[in-house]
C-alpha cells in the first residue's frame, strides 16, 4: 500500500490530468492549487491554474502573484470555475504555494460561485 502524500490547502502542485477529457475541461499536466485535502480518502480538491491571461474575461478567476518564488516561474491565474476532486496519485509534485490573502480571494470566489452566503 502507497504511503498518502501530505498536501495542505493553499499549496499548489503539478498535477497530471491525463488526456481524456470532454469539452473545455483541462488536460494534462498543470499547476493547481489545493482547496481541500480529504484526509478521509487519498483525494484532494483542486481549482487548475494557467498563464493564459485571455482566461481573465472570465468569470471566477483570481490573479496568483509571487509565483515566481516558486518552481512555476510565472504569475497564474486560478480558473475558479475549472474545481475538480482528483486522487492524490495525479499529484507530481508540490511547485509552490499562494498566500494567504490570494487563498482567501479564491476562497471568496468560491463562495459567489456556488451560491454560499457570506454573511
Amino acid at each position: 500500500m502507497s504511503k498518502e502524500k501530505r498536501v495542505k490547502k493553499g499549496e499548489i502542485w503539478r498535477v497530471d490530468l491525463g488526456n481524456n477529457t470532454v469539452e473545455h475541461e483541462q488536460q494534462g499536466k498543470r499547476p493547481a492549487v489545493i482547496v481541500a485535502n480529504i484526509s478521509s480518502s487519498n483525494l484532494a480538491t483542486i481549482i487548475l491554474m494557467t498563464s493564459n491571461k485571455s482566461r481573465m474575461k472570465f468569470a471566477y478567476v483570481c490573479t496568483i502573484k509571487d509565483c515566481e518564488k516558486s518552481k512555476i516561474g510565472y504569475d497564474g491565474f486560478a480558473l475558479i470555475y475549472q474545481i475538480r476532486t482528483v486522487s492524490k496519485k495525479r499529484l507530481e509534485e508540490k511547485v509552490g504555494e499562494v498566500s494567504n490573502e490570494e487563498l482567501k480571494k479564491i476562497e471568496e470566489q468560491m463562495k459567489i460561485m456556488f451560491g454560499f452566503d457570506m454573511g
